[in-house]
């Protein structure tokens, strides 16, 4: 062999040297950028996992709470209660006025007074019941909301080599109710010149085919203004159908400002997590999640 040939198939030997060694270096560097973009897929789609777990799990306390608050449809009886009793004040008030304007005999006179009486110590009490479960019915929620929290908080706690996930975080939990929501009390008509007036005054929303009584002070319009008859927001039935309790849009939720005056009948809990890298440069952020429910509706008056 000559020379020329010997120098000529040792060109060629380094040629495909070099042309493996660069295959080598390219199949490294692939593989890097494969496995680097696995790690960045598996950590987006743990994160929107977790989004939606801790979603999920905001939900559950915000429905658990809300169911809470009209447990045994407690706030629709007393809704009811009070519209009734204003009633029977309003009612007594007329009996003992048209009386004293007749001139009867002082018996007839003392008996309506003696019913009129009965009827504001019943307006008291009731009023009195009605604070104390406004009282019992928000911690009684509030107690419900932080314990099931409490039984998820651990469950996201993670860590992997790329993604480091920490507890749950209870960051609020508030009582409202869901924005033009009216009470659950059809209004009475039995004495219709205090209907009208309530119409008049604007306490009643005229629906279609039933009206109800507007949240708020429902003051009667003449001799018994003292009592206050506050009535609370709380979805009607419909129909033949009790509103079921339900998850809402948060913008649909309205936070009490006078929890202590009326009902609540809507929850919203907001959560978050811290999540951080594992590798690489230290980065992270923080995951919050929100969550608004309406209790169950009113049932049917018995």
């Amino acid at each position: 062999m000559s020379g020329v040939e010997r120098f000529a198939r040792g060109k060629m030997s380094g040629v495909e040297r070099s042309e493996r060694g660069n295959m080598l270096i390219l199949g490294v560097l692939g593989m890097t950028v494969v496995s680097l973009c696995l790690v960045v897929g598996y950590s987006f789609g743990g994160l929107y996992f977790l989004h939606n777990r801790i979603q999920s799990s905001a939900d559950e306390i915000a429905l658990a709470g809300a169911r809470k608050l009209n447990e045994m449809d407690r706030i629709g009886q007393m809704n009811n209660m009070v519209a009734r009793s204003r009633h029977l004040v309003y009612s007594s008030r007329q009996a003992l006025d048209q009386i004293n304007n007749m001139g009867v005999q002082p018996e007839a006179r003392k008996l309506a007074q003696q019913l009129l009486d009965d009827a504001r110590d019943g307006a008291n009490q009731l009023e009195m019941e009605r604070s104390n479960l406004i009282t019992a019915t928000n911690a009684e929620a509030r107690e419900v909301m932080r314990k099931r929290f409490n039984e998820i908080r651990s469950a996201y706690n993670v860590v992997l080599p790329w993604l480091r996930v920490s507890d749950a975080k209870l960051v609020s939990v508030k009582l409202g109710r869901p924005v033009n929501t009216h009470t659950n009390v059809e209004e009475l008509r039995g004495i219709a010149e205090l209907a009208d007036k309530d119409e008049q005054g604007k306490k009643v929303h005229m629906g279609k085919s039933v009206n109800y009584y507007n949240q708020g002070e429902a003051r009667l319009p003449e001799g018994e203004t003292g009592f206050a008859f506050r009535l609370s927001s709380l979805p009607a039935p419909a129909g033949s159908d009790i509103a079921p309790a339900r998850t809402i849009l948060p913008q649909a939720f309205e936070e009490s400002k006078d929890d202590r005056e009326y009902f609540s009948c809507a929850t919203s809990v907001e959560l978050s997590v811290n999540v951080g890298t594992g590798l690489g440069p230290q980065a992270g952020g923080t995951v919050k999640v929100s969550s608004s429910a309406v209790s169950t509706g009113g049932g049917f008056v018995q």
